[in-house]
């Protein structure tokens, strides 16, 4: 379900989840310019997922949960402006910016 938008990246995780060997197989992953069109479809598919999840829980607790949920997507909204090359400052940059301040304190 999560990979539905992109069969692809559904068969790249599966490749990378059957031929798993050791945790530095795992760096490759770390290497943007290998595995940034990866990143992107899991960073909107898990934020997709959590905007869901909120939307269904009590109010009472999505009072605690709706600021991460929301500093998330801001974090997924700062990725996508990297990976188009829309900014050259760290991923978590994000976090000095106004709405993001309001969102913390």
């Amino acid at each position: 379900r999560v990979f539905e938008k992109d069969p692809h990246c559904s068969m790249v995780i599966n490749i990378y989840a059957w031929s798993f060997e050791s945790m530095r197989h795992l760096r490759t992953l770390n290497n943007m310019s290998i595995a940034g069109k990866l990143w992107e479809i899991v960073l909107d598919a898990i934020d997709e997922e959590l905007t869901f999840a909120t939307s269904e829980i009590p109010e009472q607790t999505k009072y605690f949960i709706e600021p991460f949920v929301k500093l998330f997507s801001l974090g997924v909204s700062q990725f996508h402006c990297i990976q188009r090359g829309g900014s050259t400052a760290d991923w978590l940059e994000f976090l000095m910016h106004d709405e993001a301040v309001k969102i913390i304190q």
